[in-house]
């Protein structure tokens, strides 16, 4: 629907096959890994689609890149922190 309103740019398309290749990678991760790794490598995309999110597009936007760098920091951050915390309470299933 985006490319229909706002027509299509090498920025659109390049945000697009990101978004897909994000999107394929969560899938794989969710139907070829188990625990304790998934809980990982879902950190990993959830913080690289953060950082396209957060600190890329805000760069290309002319925002505070710094204060968006600071942003995704501390969210991956916690993450981070409540995924080692997860990994040690719960049981494999």
């Amino acid at each position: 629907m985006f490319f229909v309103t706002a027509g299509v740019s090498v920025r659109s398309v390049a945000s697009a096959a990101v978004l897909f290749a994000l999107g394929i990678a969560f899938w794989l991760v969710e139907t070829r890994t188990l625990r304790p790794g998934r809980s990982f490598l879902r950190l990993t995309l959830g913080s690289a689609f953060l950082f396209f999110v957060l600190v890329v597009n805000v760069a290309i936007w002319g925002g505070d890149s710094v204060l968006a760098a600071i942003l995704w920091i501390g969210i991956v951050v916690a993450g981070v922190v409540w995924t080692m915390h997860y990994e040690r309470t719960e049981p494999l299933i």
